[in-house]
């Protein structure tokens, strides 16, 4: 299936629901009604992805809906808002919106009654959706101001993460330029969705927050948007295919499994629900690179492979070509947060294998893939990698 924006607009579910959080204020918890849920409604049927303006168009608001069935607007004074989140301590509510059409999307924050309503991430350009970090910074999509590479849609995603304090963030993943939706796991990683050049579709990835480690999650036979974590552990999310749009749940212990049917869900309780864990950061900003461990190239039936070729996603010339080692394992100094393609390449130099997607460092990362199409389900084999025992081959300056 070959879908672009510009054939089926990519279309998502209109209510956008999230998980429980607040501030430890008593008189806000007082005034949150025991049972209320937080919900979004959409002015009209359908979303497209990732345009902000037509995910909330005019008139879209965040309520709280409480268990008599009265509503409080959590959005008020703003001209579109949705996609709400609520902190782990249940007193606070994110959510993303505007107060006239000639502002940018912005992330809003306010107390669980709807008071303290104020602007707590402003990018140059649209945000589209965002959640609470453990240690209080908000991690958020935003519209780059390069083109997208998927037709039809006029501009990319990346993530941010910003302090909260209502200026921007800085960037944390560097892939095809198709990022969004992050939610924050339990276990402090960001689950989000993106965009994938080999396959077509968006596949769901999680990250640090620091941009390091990110991996594959769950791919599928269509596009996996809109992830967010349950109660049980699994990942939620939306599935757009030939059928059209159903909820799915990822399994948390074996996320590769196929996906089964979820209920859809009207909100969730406004209840305190346990800290995400932290993250600590090896990323040291005076360091312009990263780099790049593979176990073992040739597993998976790459046997012919003899040089790993790599190039930075959209240029044609690559970086440079590194030799594996008789274990198939390779190790290489790349330049930090750039999109890399990855190639195998046998003696003749013909290609036997590619990276179905562009990956990347952040500076001073070490990371480490067991294999070509890593699967997060997988082991390294149990030994020293013999590239590790020599230099990393430099294609920081162009290559070798």
């Amino acid at each position: 299936m070959r879908v672009t924006a510009a054939t089926v607009g990519l279309v998502v579910a209109a209510a956008a629901v999230v998980g429980a959080c607040s501030r430890t204020d008593a008189t806000a918890v007082a005034r949150a009604p025991t049972g209320a849920v937080i919900v979004s409604r959409v002015a009209r049927g359908v979303v497209v992805l990732p345009e902000p303006a037509d995910r909330f168009p005019v008139g879209s608001v965040v309520v709280r809906v409480d268990p008599d069935g009265a509503e409080t607007r959590l959005s008020a004074g703003l001209g579109a808002a949705g996609a709400p989140v609520v902190h782990h301590d249940g007193t606070r509510v994110l959510f993303i919106g505007r107060r006239t059409n000639s502002d940018p999307f912005s992330v809003f924050e306010c107390l669980a009654d709807g008071s303290d309503v104020h602007e707590i991430v402003r990018h140059e350009t649209d945000c589209v959706r965002a959640d609470y970090l453990p240690d209080g910074r908000i991690v958020y999509a935003a519209s780059l101001v390069s083109p997208s590479p998927l037709d039809g849609v006029t501009h990319g995603a990346a993530l941010f993460v910003a302090d909260g304090n209502g200026g921007p963030g800085v960037r944390i993943t560097f892939g095809a330029g198709l990022d969004t939706d992050p939610a924050v796991l339990s276990d402090g990683r960001i689950v989000f969705s993106s965009w994938r050049p080999g396959t077509g579709r968006f596949g769901l990835f999680t990250v640090h927050p620091d941009g390091t480690g990110y991996a594959p999650f769950h791919l599928v036979a269509g596009h996996a948007l809109l992830p967010q974590q349950a109660t049980t552990g699994d990942v939620l999310f939306t599935l757009l295919d030939d059928t059209g749009l159903q909820r799915m749940s990822a399994d948390w212990d074996a996320p590769m499994r196929p996906a089964v049917a979820a209920e859809e869900s009207a909100g969730v309780a406004l209840v305190p629900r346990r800290r995400p864990q932290g993250h600590l950061s090896s990323v040291r900003a005076d360091r312009a690179f990263g780099t790049l461990l593979c176990v073992d190239a040739r597993s998976r039936g790459n046997d012919a492979a003899q040089r790993a070729r790599l190039t930075v996603f959209g240029h044609s010339e690559p970086l440079g070509v590194v030799p594996l080692e008789p274990d198939g394992s390779f190790m290489a100094r790349v330049p930090a947060d750039t999109p890399l393609v990855i190639e195998l390449l046998d003696a003749a130099g013909a290609v036997v294998a590619k990276e179905r997607g562009p990956i990347w460092v952040r500076s001073n990362e070490v990371r480490v893939c067991t294999t070509c199409h890593d699967d997060v389900e997988d082991g390294p084999p149990n030994r020293r990698p013999a590239a590790v025992l020599i230099d990393p081959v430099d294609l920081t300056a162009g290559g070798q």
